[in-house]
């Protein structure tokens, strides 16, 4: 099938999704494609941190300023996505005391807000924080859903005009007289190829810029850097807690809805894919957790994840030397290949940052004088996304029956509190029957059982609706808590080790799913 459009956005994370409402707004015909589900990538990978821009204001104040001001816009047009928590910069005994007059002095001329508090005054905020703590400031750090900002923003784009191809897989790009004039897009789901017509392709595609730079003849010379991050079966901070030193491994905790989150790294790699987590960086996390927030101790680690940044390649160091800031890359002017932008570098809190400046270039080349306006333009709320809280979340399944006991609404994911109801209006919203598009949008299987207790509910959800014939229920099935595993191995101790178990025993001694696996491998030439 072909299509055309203007402007061909590559990649569904926050930054393409953020590139595709700009330009519908500006008047840009759109489509948008993405090779999985939205927020795959580095995205779905990330802290969930809203960047105060503290920990950059030091060393790397242009990306401070970016996230500051980007902080606060964002807290304005997509409130429903945030929390804001607030962030604590915390010194322990042996930080450098010089290191803290530096911090304060950079925020201060950049235009971040502190506040020195005492250990008593931060103890009331956040109870668990460590008594060695000697120095705490306070600054405007908040935490965000990465998963609900990238979904708002691609509903806003497609309901101002866009179109949004997911699991549609950049293959090709035809450039023609110097110019990019199509690219050739694979369904990954019915396996067509289609021709997309266009006069811009934007690549926002992360770890896969340069990939995708390739294909239209053109180089990024970018740096990819795993950052491995721990989620805590429970919230064990109230604010994000930063530790007051140069930023290095394992020195930020972010509160993330009911979980909080410790990282993270910064190690060189060179495969986009490359997510494995060592057993180094799960000790080294651990320990760094310990002596900010002493409690963590006590706290179950449910699951260890990495994401890929992409980054502008340092003319020297390591990827902790690059700068956070972004780049833009023409490749009209590098490459010879006119229409074709490629950008690589930020952070999710300067994605809609990174989204104006890219659209300015492709506006201007248009003549379009219309002026960004996704700044002080609330992103749409189609649907009842709110930032997800247990408590409010079990207030709003309860069923209060004037004259009759309450009850609540059957719910799928106890871990989570997640409805039937919810689980149905993602599926006829969505037209989805993959269950990692279902997690993004209701958090199903991403509590402590991380999915050993709902998924084959999930499951007869999809039966029920025929949306999966029972055939196919065991293979999708097994993919899932596949893909979940790869999580839980890195964290395997304990408490932990004992609920794998568990699963195990009851996914294989009561639904044989070892033998399932085996015939499904058999069929597919897989080993067994």
């Amino acid at each position: 099938m072909d299509f055309h459009t203007e402007a061909l956005v590559v990649g569904g994370g926050a930054t393409g999704a953020g590139i595709a409402r700009d330009l519908v707004m500006r008047g840009v015909e759109t489509i948008m494609v993405e090779k999985g589900d939205l927020a795959a990538g580095a995205t779905g990978r990330c802290h969930g941190l809203l960047h105060s821009g503290g920990r950059y204001a030091v060393k790397d104040p242009e990306s401070a300023v970016e996230c500051i001001l980007e902080n606060k816009i964002i807290k304005e047009i997509a409130p429903k996505a945030v929390e804001d928590t607030g962030g604590l910069f915390v010194a322990l005994p042996e930080d450098d005391e010089a290191y803290m007059d530096r911090f304060v002095s950079a925020c201060f001329r950049i235009g971040i807000e502190t506040v020195n508090l005492t250990l008593s005054q931060a103890r009331r905020m956040e109870p668990n924080l460590s008594e060695e703590a000697s120095v705490i400031i306070r600054v405007p750090d908040a935490a965000v859903d990465p998963f609900m900002l990238t979904v708002m923003n691609a509903r806003d784009a497609e309901i101002r005009g866009a179109k949004i191809m997911r699991y549609c897989e950049l293959v090709g790009i035809v450039v023609e007289r110097g110019r990019v004039s199509a690219a050739l897009v694979r369904d990954n789901l019915s396996g067509e190829t289609h021709r997309i017509r266009t006069r811009y392709i934007i690549n926002a595609t992360g770890g896969w810029a340069a990939k995708v730079a390739r294909m239209g003849g053109a180089m990024i010379n970018m740096t990819l850097s795993k950052g491995s991050l721990l989620v805590f079966n429970r919230r064990i901070n109230n604010c994000v807690i930063n530790r007051l030193r140069p930023p290095g491994d394992g020195d930020i905790i972010v509160p993330n809805e009911p979980t909080s989150i410790i990282g993270t790294t910064s190690i060189t790699v060179k495969d986009p894919e490359d997510f494995r987590v060592t057993d180094g960086e799960v000790e080294m996390m651990m320990r760094e957790a310990g002596l900010m927030l002493p409690e963590s101790a006590e706290a179950r680690v449910i699951r260890a994840y990495a994401g890929i940044r992409p980054l502008a390649a340092p003319e020297t160091g390591s990827g902790r030397d690059a700068s956070r800031t972004f780049t833009i890359i023409d490749h009209k002017t590098k490459n010879d290949v006119a229409g074709f932008l490629s950008i690589i570098g930020g952070k999710l809190t300067t994605y809609r940052l990174m989204a104006e400046k890219i659209t300015d270039i492709i506006a201007d080349d248009l003549g379009i004088s219309i002026p960004c306006k996704t700044a002080s333009t609330p992103i749409l709320e189609p649907g009842n996304e709110r930032h997800y809280s247990l408590g409010d979340r079990f207030g709003s399944i309860e069923i209060v029956q004037e004259d009759k006991p309450s009850r609540v609404e059957e719910i799928v994911c106890e871990c989570e509190l997640v409805t039937k109801r919810e689980i149905v209006s993602v599926v006829k919203d969505t037209g989805t029957k993959d269950l990692n598009d279902i997690r993004v949008r209701t958090r199903v299987g991403m509590g402590s059982c991380q999915g050993g207790f709902c998924t084959y509910r999930l499951l007869g959800i999809l039966h029920e609706l025929d949306m999966v014939p029972d055939y196919e229920a065991n293979e999708i099935l097994i993919d899932f808590l596949e893909g979940r595993w790869k999580g839980i191995r890195p964290i395997l101790w304990g408490d932990q080790l004992r609920e794998e178990q568990l699963i195990e025993g009851i996914y294989m001694g009561i639904f044989a799913l070892d033998k399932v696996a085996m015939r499904s491998g058999a069929k597919k030439g897989r080993s067994k």
